[in-house]
């Protein structure tokens, strides 16, 4: 199958401007390389591309044609994340919607009972990487999804929500894929390029103010 994986073009000004400071996203590169080999993933990173955003998605969205596409939003860049959903309905009205990262995790019953839900074909909380990896293979297979942990799904009747999965044993997941053609390259802190390694997921603190522990 084709699936595209799409990160959202906002960005916080206050911590990092995009002409000065640009890493690359892991969380959907590492989603990419434990998708699968037998599909066809791209990845689009519209940070680089958010002074015309719609006019290149629109172009990716029609020539590669994908049946699913990933997205992945934090909440402040949820109002975006609508809009371009409705574009996607709008080109591709077939095409299987996925929602995943952090407004998808903490705001799931929200969005189900929201207009926009609509426009949503699958909800995925929480690490994305074997949930989003076994609903692909029930989607090639035409089978049930109701016993994929950490997926929420669409029916006539509504959402419904399937208990959520354990935490995943980082040992046994893929690096996250860098090759140019699926990960848009370049990344810098003012003019000097720079890369990103994660050694660890999640926090070890409390803090009252943050939502990384409900994640």
């Amino acid at each position: 199958m084709k699936i595209l994986l799409v990160s959202m073009p906002d960005v916080a000004p206050v911590i990092m401007h995009a002409s000065a400071f640009h890493m690359p996203n892991l969380g959907l590169a590492r989603l990419a390389a434990n998708i699968g080999d037998r599909h066809d993933v791209r990845i689009v990173d519209l940070i680089r591309k958010r002074r015309n955003v719609r006019k290149y998605l629109s172009r990716v969205l029609l020539n590669f044609r994908p049946q699913v596409i990933g997205l992945s939003s934090m909440t402040w860049q949820y109002a975006t994340c609508e809009k371009l959903m409705k574009l996607i309905r709008h080109l591709l009205p077939e095409v299987k919607i996925v929602l995943g990262g952090y407004h998808a995790t903490l705001m799931y019953e929200e969005i189900a009972k929201s207009e926009n839900g609509k426009r949503i074909d699958f909800l995925v909380r929480g690490e994305g990487e074997a949930a989003f990896r076994n609903l692909l293979v029930a989607l090639e297979n035409k089978k049930q999804v109701a016993d994929i942990p950490s997926v929420s799904y669409r029916t006539e009747d509504g959402f419904i929500h399937n208990p959520k999965g354990e935490l995943l044993d980082l040992k046994t997941l893929k690096r996250p894929v860098r090759d140019k053609r699926r990960l848009t390259w370049g990344y810098h802190i003012m003019n000097r390029r720079s890369e990103v390694i994660e050694t660890s997921r999640g926090c070890l603190n409390n803090c009252n103010f943050c939502s990384i522990r409900h994640m």
